[in-house]
């Protein structure tokens, strides 16, 4: 939202390879995390972001603690304010070194939660916003996904933004995209109101 000043994005999975290299052996390349720094300073500079609503799964794994701590205070010397939102990878290693919330409630009309704990987010939703008309929930968790194929063989998997159905009028709900490389695997809710696909430099809405 330039407007406001404000960007959200979700499972960011920072150190995914370094974890996964120290508990399962696995060889990656290492490219993930300086993409995603790389594209959210981007992000930041392009719009004059003043705060980063960081929608859970910050971090991948306890592997990447350390290393997801200093990426964070290298945001935040960028002079933007950072919301941490508890995701169901966000270890105690972080936590302790950064603090986190359960949802952040804020932002024009605006819920976020990471989306693993879906009970006890509409609870708070419902606590937190007696009158959801006008309200936009916001959540991760899911990594949706648009599969897109020329017909010859090609195959593309690209992150996705999903619109799902709202249960009251005039309140909307989406899924943002992964923002880690490591993390587009997914596939979109079966329910959706809407689908946009998003490639570096493009949004485009499936039809």
């Amino acid at each position: 939202m330039p407007d406001a000043g404000w960007l959200a994005v979700a499972d960011l999975h920072y150190g995914f390879e370094v974890h996964r290299q120290i508990t399962h052996g696995a060889l990656l390349p290492d490219f993930g995390m300086a993409e995603v720094e790389d594209r959210l300073a981007e992000l930041m500079a392009d719009y004059g972001v003043t705060k980063v609503i960081l929608v859970g799964d910050i971090m991948d794994g306890a592997g990447s603690a350390d290393l997801t701590a200093d990426f964070l205070y290298r945001i935040e010397a960028r002079g933007a304010e950072l919301i941490c939102i508890s995701g169901n990878h966000d270890r105690s290693g972080l936590r302790s070194r950064r603090s986190f919330v359960p949802w952040h409630c804020a932002e024009g009309n605006c819920f976020f939660h990471h989306g693993h704990q879906p009970k006890e987010a509409a609870k708070a939703f419902a606590e937190v916003v007696p009158q959801p008309l006008g309200w936009t929930q916001i959540q991760g968790h899911l990594h949706p996904a648009v599969q897109v194929c020329d017909g010859a063989g090609l195959k593309l998997v690209l992150p996705a933004l999903v619109e799902l159905p709202s249960h009251a009028p005039s309140e909307r709900s989406f899924v943002l995209p992964a923002f880690s490389p490591w993390a587009r695997g997914g596939s979109p809710p079966t329910a959706t109101v809407a689908e946009w696909v998003c490639a570096k430099g493009h949004v485009w809405q499936v039809i």
